[in-house]
């Protein structure tokens, strides 16, 4: 029996089935492929060298996604093992059904850099309606580093936008975490304008729909402002998310000297290590913070001053600027052995 003879043998067994319709198109493409790439000989002559080629042929093809290759992987298995018990396949235990090693995918954050091209683009947005408010979304994002449930949530009764230190209320935070977070002025600045915008709306949600401001802005919106924006901005979509304006304000602030253990209370991390993930982890960011932890040893303090160190958080954020030198060390008093 030829490869193309079983493989409509196996798609007319899988009819007997009563697989879907959909199933069975799959099952076809699938072992068409394999079809595509053996030699038009008998089963039996085939060798395992030539499934591996044919498997490392649809690989090299680089037009399936990885799950469609995963999908393929799995139909074209069960295929080779049918043909191994009903067609004469010789036993080569699907040794060439194999995935491509999988790789890391980097994990996406925004740059300081881009974010100015996000400021820039919300002059470009033509409704004044979702500038102000797409613009609010941003600032809040990249100086609170709140999460995307976090965000939606949010009322009127959360913001403390009057005095020295503006700050939101998170009310619905991971794990049941409620509590203060302090944020720049710049988007105290922006949530300003936006409230201005927004009006007196039907219900005390901060972010409501311009069509019906009875409701909250849903997660669909939220994610199509920021596609939007990137789009003008000429900004990666990926690198507009929440989460990577979460991910990348971490940076900032890391790559400014801010200690690791006051961004992980910002970012409310149970563990420092997933922290330090955020924050990239490579070897010039860890070269940073060895260096950053030897410069604190030198002044023989055993700990860091967190709470001291969450208030310059919002400075550190304010104009986006990138600090040169090492912010100061707190020095031991006199007489004191710390």
């Amino acid at each position: 029996m030829k490869p193309e003879d079983a493989a409509d043998r196996y798609v007319n067994h899988c009819r007997a089935l009563s697989l879907s319709k959909d199933s069975l198109v799959s099952y076809r493409q699938t072992t068409g492929r394999f079809v595509r790439n053996l030699p038009d000989d008998e089963l039996s002559n085939i060798r395992p060298e030539q499934i591996d080629a044919a498997w490392a042929s649809i690989v090299a093809e680089g037009t399936l996604s990885a799950n469609s290759l995963r999908h393929y992987r799995t139909v074209g298995a069960r295929w080779l093992d049918w043909c191994v018990k009903f067609a004469g396949l010789p036993d080569h235990r699907l040794r060439a059904i194999e995935l491509p090693r999988k790789t890391t995918p980097s994990r996406a954050k925004i740059s300081l850099e881009r974010i100015e091209a996000l400021r820039s683009a919300c002059e470009k947005i033509a409704s004044p309606y979702r500038a102000a408010r797409t613009r609010a979304i941003v600032e809040v994002l990249w100086s609170t580093l709140i999460r995307r449930d976090e965000l939606v949530m949010l009322t009127l009764a959360n913001l403390r936008l009057d005095g020295e230190k503006p700050q939101l209320f998170v009310e619905h935070g991971k794990g049941g975490w409620t509590g203060w977070i302090a944020m720049s002025h710049r988007a105290a600045t922006a949530l300003r304008a936006w409230l201005k915008e927004r009006g007196d709306a039907q219900n005390d949600w901060l972010w409501c729909n311009q069509g019906d401001q009875r409701l909250h802005m849903s997660d669909k919106v939220l994610y199509d402002s920021l596609d939007h924006l990137a789009k003008i901005a000429g900004v990666h979509i990926e690198d507009c998310k929440p989460h990577a304006l979460r991910r990348g304000g971490a940076t900032e602030m890391f790559q400014n000297k801010v200690p690791l253990e006051a961004i992980q209370a910002l970012l409310r991390h149970k563990h420092l290590q997933t922290t330090w993930i955020y924050v990239g982890g490579g070897q010039k960011l860890a070269d940073d913070y060895r260096n950053w932890e030897d410069d604190i040893k030198r002044t023989k303090l055993d700990a860091i001053d967190i709470k001291s160190e969450l208030e310059k958080i919002a400075s550190y954020m304010e104009r986006g600027e990138r600090r040169s030198q090492l912010p100061p060390l707190p020095m031991p008093e006199e007489g004191t052995n710390q």
